[in-house]
């Protein structure tokens, strides 16, 4: 590595810095790695979560969404389990 510059075989790069929020398509993905919500942004996404769960058990929105939806519901629940357990 020198003056900045990534030397990998015969091609050169130029170092990118990673920003904990991405604004353009092309920063969306930068090196193929997707950017990290800021922390900010995790906290507002569990708050959200925790409101929207309150407000459909005192809806019961959930009971009366299809079976199809209701799976995906469950599936998407499951995955974000498993990556808090990974992550922990």
């Amino acid at each position: 590595m020198t003056n900045g510059l990534m030397v990998n075989a015969d091609r050169v790069r130029v170092k990118r810095q990673w920003r904990s929020n991405c604004t353009s398509p092309a920063e969306r993905f930068p090196l193929g790695r997707p950017c990290m919500a800021s922390a900010k942004q995790r906290a507002a996404a569990r708050r959200n979560i925790r409101k929207a769960a309150a407000a459909a058990r005192r809806k019961r929105t959930i009971t009366r969404l299809s079976r199809k939806t209701r799976t995906a519901l469950g599936k998407e629940g499951a995955k974000a389990a498993r990556r808090r357990r990974r992550a922990a």
